[in-house]
C-alpha cells in the first residue's frame, strides 16, 4: 500500500534553498522554462532534511568518511541500521564498501590520533608464522625491524601464543614505520631513491608513515593484505518524493544587504560589504509516496538492506527474490505490526510537523516555512500517484486552484488503484470555504468517502488511518 500526496508549500520573500551563484543568476535553486522564466525549486534532499528532523526520534548518528592521515573525504552516511534507527528505515541509506572498524563508525572521544590510523592493525596480517618467518630470514631491513622492536626473542621463542606473535609483529611494524632510517635499506637503488624523494617531500609526520608503510608492505606483502571492507549495504527509501517547484505567483528579485549599523555610507572609511543574494515567492508543489509495506520490512545480504549481523531477536523469513533471476529466494525480517504502524504515524506527523525544531536556512533574514499548505492524498493499491495535475497555478500571488473537473476525471482512470476508497483534503481556509461543498458532492457521486480539513488537522488524521 503506497500513501499517496500531491503536497503544496508557500514562500514569501525566501530562499529556501541555496544554489550556486554565477554572473547574472541567481544563488537559490532554480530552473529555467521553455519560457525563458527561472522557476524556483527545493530540492527533496533539503526538504527530507528538515522532514528526518521533525520525527521527534534518536536518529541515525552520521559518519564524515576519513582517508589518510585522518583527512575527511567528501563523502558522509549514516549508520545504516533500519532496525533501531527509523530515519534509516523511512529515508534509505547507502555504505559502500566501508572498511568494518572503529574509525569508521563516527566520532570518539578516546578514538586514536589520525596518525594512529596510519598503522597496521591485526586485520592487515593475512598469516602470523609465515610473516614471523619472513622477519627472521636475516635480510638487512628484517634485522632492522627487529632491532628497533625489540622483539627478535619474542618471534624465536617456541612458546610464544600466536596472539603474543601477533601483538609482537603489528608493535615491530608499527615502530618501524615511524623511523625515517628505514627506506635507506631498500636493496632496490631505484625504488629506494623514489622513496627518498617523496620522504623529503612529505609535508608531514603523516605522510611519511604512509611512504614507509608503503615500503613495508612492498616487503612483506605476501603474508599482509588489505583491512577487509564492510559489504555494501543500500536502502532504496520508502518515502519517496519529487522536487518542490515553483509554479505559481512566482516573483523573483534581489535583495542587497549592507554592513550599516553605526558606520558611515559615505567616505573613505565607510564600511558597506553588500551582498545581494536572491529571493522569490511562490507556491511550489511536490508528489510525496510513501511505500508503507516496505516500512519495517528489510531485505538482507550484500547489496541489500541489512547484513545478517545487524539482526538482533527478529525472525529470518524467505519470500520469492523481487530483483533476481540468480537467486530464487531472498532472506528478510519484519519488524513487529505494531512498531511499523507506529512507524508509518510517526512519517506522517513528521510531515505535518515540519519547522517545529528548526526552520529552513536563511532564516536570520529570509525566514519561511516549509510546513505543509495544502495538500490532497489517498491510500493506493500501487505506488504512484494519481494527483500530480489536480492544482493549477494563476499568475497572481493568491492561492493556486483545485481543479475539480481535473480531479473527478483522474478518479475516475485510477478507480480500481485504490485501497481504500477515502480521499483527504488539507486547505487552507479560504480555499475550503469556497470548495468544500462541490468537492464533496463530486467525490460522493463517485463512492469515495472525503476528508476536508486545515493541512495539519488534515495530516494528523492521515496519519492514524493510514495502513500498511
Amino acid at each position: 500500500m503506497t500513501v499517496a500526496l500531491s503536497l503544496l508549500v508557500h514562500g514569501e520573500a525566501v530562499r529556501f534553498n541555496r544554489g550556486e551563484s554565477g554572473q547574472g543568476n541567481f544563488d537559490f535553486k532554480y530552473m529555467t522554462g521553455r519560457d525563458g522564466k527561472e522557476y524556483p525549486y527545493v530540492s527533496s534532499q533539503c526538504f527530507k532534511r528538515y522532514w528526518r528532523e521533525a520525527l521527534q526520534e534518536s536518529l541515525s548518528p552520521i559518519t564524515r568518511a576519513t582517508g589518510a592521515g585522518g583527512k575527511e573525504k567528501n563523502q558522509a552516511y549514516t549508520d545504516g541500521n533500519p532496525i533501531q534507527y527509523i530515519d534509516d528505515d523511512l529515508f534509505g541509506y547507502m555504505i559502500a564498501g566501508a572498511a568494518d572498524t572503529d574509525d569508521d563508525k563516527g566520532e570518539d572521544q578516546d578514538a586514536p590520533d589520525s596518525d594512529d590510523k596510519l598503522l597496521f592493525e591485526k586485520e592487515n596480517i593475512k598469516d602470523v608464522e609465515t610473516l614471523k618467518e619472513k622477519l627472521l630470514d636475516g635480510s638487512s631491513a628484517s634485522e632492522f625491524v627487529l632491532k628497533i622492536s625489540g622483539i627478535g626473542e619474542i618471534l624465536r621463542s617456541k612458546s610464544s601464543s600466536a596472539q603474543d606473535l601477533q601483538e609482537a609483529i603489528l608493535q615491530a611494524l608499527n615502530t618501524a614505520l615511524k623511523n625515517d632510517e628505514l627506506i635507506s635499506l631498500n636493496a632496490d637503488s631505484k625504488s629506494k631513491d623514489r622513496m627518498l624523494k617523496k620522504l623529503k617531500a612529505a609535508k608531514d609526520e603523516a605522510a611519511k608513515y604512509e611512504i614507509n608503510k608503503e615500503f613495508l608492505k612492498k616487503l612483506y606483502g605476501k603474508q599482509m593484505q588489505e583491512k577487509p571492507k564492510r559489504p555494501t549495504t543500500r536502502r532504496t527509501a520508502p518515502v519517496r518524493m519529487h522536487a518542490l517547484v515553483a509554479f505559481s505567483g512566482i516573483k523573483t528579485a534581489r535583495d542587497f544587504q549592507t554592513f550599516s549599523r553605526d558606520v558611515n555610507y559615505t567616505g573613505k572609511n565607510s564600511v558597506l560589504n553588500p551582498n545581494s543574494p536572491g529571493i522569490y515567492s511562490g507556491w511550489l508543489k511536490t508528489r510525496i509516496l510513501i511505500e508503507s509495506h516496505r516500512i519495517g520490512k528489510f531485505y538482507m545480504g550484500t547489496n541489500m538492506d541489512i547484513l545478517e549481523a545487524q539482526v538482533t531477536s527478529q525472525e529470518i523469513k524467505k519470500e520469492k527474490n523481487p530483483y533476481s533471476r540468480v537467486a530464487d529466494t531472498l532472506n528478510y525480517v519484519e519488524l513487529d505490526p505494531k512498531e511499523r504502524k507506529r512507524r508509518l504515524v510517526v512519517s506522517l506527523q513528521g510531515l505535518a510537523n515540519i519547522g517545529n525544531t528548526q526552520g529552513p536556512a536563511s532564516g536570520a533574514l529570509h525566514d519561511g516555512s516549509l510546513r505543509p499548505r495544502a495538500f490532497v492524498a489517498g491510500l493506493m493499491n500501487c505506488v504512484d500517484s494519481p494527483f500530480d495535475d489536480v492544482w493549477k497555478g494563476t499568475a497572481s500571488d493568491g492561492l493556486p486552484l483545485l481543479d475539480i473537473a481535473a480531479l473527478v476525471d483522474v478518479l475516475k482512470d485510477w478507480d480500481d488503484l485504490f485501497m481504500k476508497r477515502k480521499l483527504y483534503f488539507g486547505l487552507p481556509h479560504e480555499l475550503r470555504s469556497q470548495i468544500e461543498e462541490s468537492l464533496k458532492v463530486e467525490l460522493t457521486t463517485l463512492g469515495f468517502d472525503v476528508l476536508i480539513d486545515s493541512p495539519r488537522k488534515a495530516l494528523l488524521q492521515l496519519a492514524e488511518e493510514a495502513l500498511l
